[in-house]
């Protein structure tokens, strides 16, 4: 896992990952998970600089976002949403405890396996019964996820899955980029969950974490 101070590097300017300008990626998460979180507590796992919070959580009852960077907290603060609050915490030490709703959107790959396992145990043992929200890339290599290693690792843990959403497809090959383009068009989001999962870069998963540890 990268430290507190790797992250506060790259947030020496703000949004150094240009999630600000990922619209598309921000209406898909909205539309599948606003059944999930309106009017709902939710623990933001990872939050930086509070985007999403504002972009996607803004029909929750309440948003507690935590990141491991006090320089991204900061500016998540400023932005002074009226249904959230911020803490800089490393969420693998922090309580997951109390929470309608845990998420986890597009954090969980700057962990190790070893951190995303353990995390994943967290969530089983203290958010009992609940919904936990986990989104990031579907790729076969190790840095990342696989639809079939993350599949194996809920079921083992008790985990139940109840939908999961593709978010986003590859730009390459040019074929792909032709239908990344045609997703943008209006309505064309709703062919997302149509497409072949060898197309797929991003999916998010919504579960029910098990009713006992």
């Amino acid at each position: 896992m990268r430290t507190a101070a790797d992250f506060n590097l790259y947030y020496a300017a703000p949004d150094p990952w240009h999630i600000s300008h990922a619209r598309f990626r921000d209406k898909v998460l909205r539309r599948c998970l606003k059944p999930f979180i309106r009017d709902k507590s939710v623990l933001e796992l990872g939050c930086g600089e509070g985007h999403l919070t504002q972009t996607i959580f803004s029909k929750a009852r309440s948003v507690v976002g935590i990141d491991i960077s006090d320089v991204a907290i900061a500016r998540a603060k400023s932005l002074n949403l009226p249904n959230a609050r911020f803490e800089s915490a490393d969420f693998l030490q922090a309580s997951f405890e109390g929470y309608d709703v845990i998420a986890a959107i597009e954090c969980v790959y700057y962990l190790s396996l070893e951190e995303q396992g353990a995390l994943l145990k967290k969530v089983a043992n203290e958010h009992c019964g609940k919904i936990f929200l986990l989104s990031g890339p579907i790729v076969d290599y190790r840095r990342h996820f696989s639809h079939k290693r993350l599949m194996h690792e809920f079921t083992t843990l008790g985990f139940t899955p109840l939908k999961f959403y593709n978010l986003s497809v590859y730009w390459h090959p040019p074929s792909s980029r032709i239908i990344a383009n045609l997703i943008k068009l209006p309505l064309g989001y709703t062919l997302l969950d149509w497409i072949p999962e060898s197309m797929i870069y991003q999916r998010l998963y919504a579960l029910r974490a098990p009713k006992h540890p």
